[in-house]
This record gives C-alpha cells, structure tokens and sequence, in this order.
C-alpha cells in the first residue's frame, strides 16, 4: 500500500501537466501568430471566429452593424431570363454561391427599402461590362474586367437615396474590355442600407432632449451689445453632391480643384487593387474620387505640408487584426510610415500623382502613434513625440519622447536620429 501512493500521486501529477502543457503550447502558437506585429490600439483578435478564406484574403465585402446582406440565392433577387442565368460555386464566394451569366440582356432585379444598396461580385479576365439602373434609370457602367479572379468586389453601390422603396437592376449589355475573353457578369451579394426616416430622432438626441427637460432655461440672456431689431438669421443649406469613398479621418485641400482624403485601414467603398483604399483625391468640380493606393496603416498618422508645397503624412497604427471581418488588411505596420504626396505633379484632371511609400527605404527613425507634425521656419517638418505603439492611452512604458525631422538633419550630433526632449 506504501508503495501505491507515491504511483498514485505520480499518476495525478502527469494527468495536471497533460493540460498545462497543452495550455501552454497553445499560448506559444500564439505568440508566434503574432510574433514581429505590434498590438494595435483595441488590441489583437482572435483568429478562430474567422472564416479560413477571410485568414489568408482581404476583400471590400462586409456588412455594416444595421445593414443587411442578400446572398445571390435570396428569393427577393429575380433572374431574368432565368435560363440564361447559372450557379456557381467556390469556398471563396459569400455563402459560396453565385449566380453567372454570359447572355446579352440578362438581368439581376431586386427590390429593396432604405437609403442604400452595394452589389458585389467578381472580376476577371473573362468579365465583361453590366449597367446598373435605380428605380428605371440608368445610374453607371461597370466593367469587371479584371486579369486576376477577384472575388467578393464591390462594383457598385449607392448610399444616398432618399429613404423609401427603390429597385436596383444590373443588367449584362454584351459589351467588354478590349482585353477581356468574355462578357460574364454574376451576383455575389448586395447588401441594403436600411436607413431610417428622415426626420426620426437618433437615440443619442432622444437621450439629450431628455437631459435638456432637466436644466432651468435661461432667459432674457441676450447681450448688451446686441440689437435684436438689426439680427439677420443665416441663410445656407447643406447638400450632398457626391462621395469620397473613404472616411475622411484627415482632409486637405491640396489646390484650387482637389482635396485629398486619408483614412485608417478600413472597409471603405472605394477600392484599389482589389481591396478597399483608404485614401483618395476628390476633385471638388466635378464631385468624383480617385483611389490612392496606400501601403501602411495611417490610422493616427501626423502631416503638415513642406515649403515645395508637398504633403507629409507620417507614423500611423500597427497591423489590426480584430472584428471588422477580415485577418489581412494587406497593410503594412504604420508606426514609422512616411507617406509623400507631391501636388504640383497632378495634371488638370487630378491624374499623374499619387502616394509614394516605400517602407523598407524611407520611414521614421522610430515608431510614432498620434504623433504631432509641424512646419518650421526653414521649411522642414518637426515630428514630434507620439506613442512607439497603439494604445488607449500614453505612459512611461510606452512614451517616444523625442523629435525628428523630415527631411533628416544634424541637430546637436544627432544626425538623422531622435533628438530627445525633457519636455515630452
């Protein structure tokens, strides 16, 4: 019996460490997941919830918190002729299906309620050009060509309609690219933006009206040096007459017909590349933008313009993998990204410019999230302080309290490195 309790305990002992070993395994595969990428500012996600196409591909589809997708095979979308329509299949498609057809004529009809609608499918060498009309009338031409597959594209989408019933119709003219080697078009998705009435009062404003029922008003406060019989009240309206197709995170006007937008890393409509762009030139005549093909994530990033009339945009965010939908942005880690864009090169139109980026030879001599950036006197750009990661919040751990300079200069020895500042 003496010599069954120490067997015994062993027996336990190896039944404890099974799990802890097993625990611990799966924290190192984690940790080489995420090995070399900085945690971005709400943190990294977990792999598992994700689909494995959306591990390995970013793509513009994702569903918007309050908006709703119709996968190709929802009864609401009517095929017409429906013979000249078929199914296809692939793991890569939204629910794996789609609806495809090569027939001149063929058309996609859905009616929907709201104020917005994206309709999504593929692209490739073999797509040719559909027209898209709303409630009848012909909105825009799409041409799907493309020499890669690409899968789950956004090729249009409205968002601006006024709320109520309308009907969408994508409908395949025969035409196509001069290089493409077919005229398919096929429905992947849409995805309605229901809306809300105009009018109708957002919880946030129900909340304040609430509030405001709380706080005695204030009368007859009117200024002594104001004359209520000469006050003229304002007159403007505020219209909508395009789209940036990115967020506008930061916005300057860069000349007398166009603004540039960046963004973070996001699911904006306006694609690049075959993934969304988060940056844009707007070309304030004629309301229509361009994508810009950013490289690194620019969430957070400082800028000021140089004294040629360049634009600076630097440091940013790391790689974010999180909830959006999607594990690969296709980004690169932003903390020390410098980003140029030069609008003396743009022609009248906006065309032969755009951003250069080239990370593994021109970037930050160190990390910088929310850093500031200022023009000084002799033209240059002083970058100043910022965080060496994403955070909520800044502290001693990770605090860069240091300036640089764009372009690089010797300042008391430290030439082209950070100058450190007791004041940062």
């Amino acid at each position: 019996m003496a010599r069954m309790i120490p067997l015994l305990s062993y027996i336990s002992f190896v039944i404890l460490l099974i799990p802890l070993t097993l625990a611990k395994k799966r924290f190192s595969q984690r940790r080489q997941l995420s090995r070399g990428v900085l945690e971005a500012w709400n943190g990294q996600g977990d792999h598992d919830f994700m689909d494995e196409y959306a591990k390995s591909h970013f793509t513009p589809y994702y569903i918007p918190e309050g908006s709703l997708s119709l996968d190709d095979l929802d009864p609401v979308i009517v095929y017409t002729p429906i013979r000249a329509w078929s199914k296809g299949r692939h793991p890569s498609l939204v629910g794996r299906t789609m609806h495809i057809s090569s027939a001149t004529g063929a058309r996609a009809d859905v009616n929907f309620h709201g104020i917005g609608i994206e309709w999504f499918g593929s692209m490739s060498a073999k797509h040719g050009i559909a027209e898209v009309y709303i409630n009848d009338t012909l909105n825009a031409k799409v041409d799907a060509y493309s020499l890669t597959w690409l899968k789950r594209q956004r090729l249009w989408g409205v968002d601006h309609l006024p709320f109520g019933s309308h009907r969408i119709a994508i409908v395949n003219t025969g035409d196509k690219n001069p290089g493409s080697g077919g005229i398919f078009i096929d429905i992947d998705a849409f995805v309605v933006n229901p809306g809300q009435p105009q009018g109708s009062i957002h919880p946030n404003r129900a909340l304040w009206n609430d509030i405001s029922q709380l706080i005695e008003p204030q009368k007859d406060r009117q200024s002594p040096y104001s004359d209520s019989s000469t006050l003229v009240p304002p007159q403007w309206s505020l219209t909508q007459s395009g789209e940036t197709g990115v967020h506008a995170m930061q916005i300057a006007v860069v000349s007398a017909t166009h603004a540039i937008i960046i963004d973070k890393v996001e699911h904006n409509p306006l694609t690049i590349n075959g993934h969304p762009a988060w940056g844009a030139l707007y070309d304030l005549r004629t309301n229509e933008a361009r994508a810009l093909d950013i490289h690194s994530n620019s969430f957070c990033a400082g800028g000021t313009f140089l004294s040629n009339g360049s634009l600076i945009n630097v440091g940013g965010n790391p790689v974010v993998v999180d909830r959006t939908g999607a594990a690969d942005f296709g980004d690169l880690n932003g903390l020390q990204g410098v980003r140029l864009f030069h609008p003396q090169l743009c022609d009248e139109g906006g065309a032969g410019c755009g951003i250069i980026e080239v990370p593994h030879r021109l970037r930050l001599a160190s990390p910088r999230w929310y850093n500031t950036v200022v023009r000084i006197d002799d033209g240059s750009a002083l970058i100043i302080g910022g965080s060496t990661r994403g955070g909520w919040m800044n502290n001693a751990t990770t605090n860069n309290p240091t300036l640089e300079f764009f372009p690089p200069k010797n300042v008391h020895g430290f030439n082209g490195v950070p100058v450190p500042s007791p004041f940062l």
